[in-house]
C-alpha cells in the first residue's frame, strides 16, 4: 500500500519528510554505485561524503531511538517512495550514511548461512551493538564473517 501525500504530511515532521526524500533519491544512486564500484569503494565513498557534509570535527554519539527512527525512515522510503526497491546491502549503506550525517555510531555487518545446502548472505547495520530494523536474533540466524565497517567503537569484533 502506497502512502499518499496526505498521509505523509500527517505522519512525519518536516525534517523526517526531507530525510525520506533524500533517502528515496539516494537508494537507487547507491545501487548504481554498488554495481559500478563494488561494496568497499561505495561504502568508503558514502562515508567520506557523509563526513565531509557533517564536518570532520563532529563528535560521534549514541542515540538508539534516533538511530532506529532513521533506519525506519530509510525503509519507508525504500518501500513507498523510491522508484527502485533495493536489497539489504544498498539499504544498509544508505542507513549508515544517514547515521553518520546525524553523528551517530554505526557498523555495517555481514552474515552468512546455509539452509538445505543453499548459501545465503545478509547485511545489516548496528548502532551501539543493536541491529537496526532487524529481528533481535539476526546474529543467531546469520553467522558473522567478522567483517564490520563503521564509525562505532565495535569495529573488527
Amino acid at each position: 500500500m502506497k502512502l499518499r501525500p496526505k498521509d505523509l504530511s500527517q505522519q512525519f515532521s518536516w525534517r523526517e519528510r526531507f530525510l525520506l526524500l533524500r533517502a528515496a533519491l539516494l537508494l537507487p544512486v547507491t545501487e548504481i554505485c554498488l554495481r559500478t564500484f563494488g561494496f568497499l569503494r561505495c561504502q568508503k565513498l558514502l562515508e567520506g561524503l557523509a563526513r565531509f557534509l557533517t564536518g570532520k570535527k563532529s563528535q560521534i554519539k549514541n542515540d538508539p531511538e534516533k538511530a532506529q527512527r532513521i533506519a525506519e525512515l530509510v525503509d519507508i522510503a525504500n518501500r513507498h517512495y523510491s522508484f527502485y526497491v533495493v536489497d539489504c546491502v544498498t539499504r544498509s549503506l544508505v542507513i549508515q550514511y544517514f547515521l553518520i550525517r546525524n553523528r551517530l555510531s554505526s557498523d555495517v555487518c555481514v552474515g552468512v548461512r546455509t539452509i538445505t545446502g543453499q548459501f545465503e548472505s545478509h547485511v545489516w547495520v548496528e548502532h551501539a551493538g543493536v541491529a537496526l530494523r532487524e529481528p533481535e536474533a539476526v546474529r543467531d540466524i546469520y553467522t558473522g564473517i567478522d567483517y564490520r565497517i563503521g564509525t562505532g567503537s565495535t569495529n573488527n569484533r
